[in-house]
């Protein structure tokens, strides 16, 4: 997982107008059985260094759809960023938002793991609604924003505590795409 932001995007959540992002975006993805779902995990537990850190998951039994709410999508430079928001108390200032905090609270909560599923919901709908889509062109990352660590006068992303970064990978991604596909 990368922690360090773009430098050359400049990316600001204030530079964003209300076209260009999206709030609250629902999806579903249709899951088979519960094996499939322990095959998914080890899936991505093998293909990610940082999930791989984590514990692994267990399902109770079940058979249908897979939701999620993804907090928001926003479209910066011709390219589409997830944005979770996160609440977790670390500590009493930005000082206990650092990379590797994070980077530990990203993996013991499965953070990382939820993302690849976003990111696969993302990338579904954008390849079947963009012309010559293209996932490295035209998918930026995931940014996870700890909003107790950053600080409430910089809505610059270059310039906080409390911000996380991740581009899962093209290949997981199309796995995942044709692990979730049904007949």
């Amino acid at each position: 997982m990368n922690f360090s932001l773009l430098q050359e995007e400049q990316f600001s959540l204030s530079k964003i107008s209300p076209p260009n992002k999206q709030i609250s975006w629902k999806f579903s993805l249709k899951i088979g059985s519960i094996r499939k779902l322990q095959q998914l995990d080890q899936l991505i537990q093998f293909s990610s260094p940082l999930c791989a850190c984590g514990p692994t998951l267990y399902f109770q039994p079940f058979h249908g759809m897979l939701t999620g709410l993804i907090d928001l999508i926003v479209k910066w430079q011709d390219k589409y960023y997830l944005i979770d928001y996160k609440t977790n108390w670390l500590g009493q200032d930005e000082s206990f938002y650092t990379s590797n905090i994070i980077k530990s609270i990203i993996t013991t909560n499965h953070y990382e793991w939820r993302s690849h599923l976003y990111t696969l919901a993302l990338h579904r709908y954008l390849r079947d609604r963009l012309p010559h889509y293209n996932y490295k062109k035209n998918f930026g990352g995931v940014y996870y924003l700890f909003l107790r660590g950053m600080s409430a006068n910089n809505t610059d992303l270059l310039k906080s505590n409390g911000i996380g970064k991740h581009f899962p990978k093209r290949e997981l991604i199309k796995t995942l795409d044709n692990f979730f596909i049904t007949k």
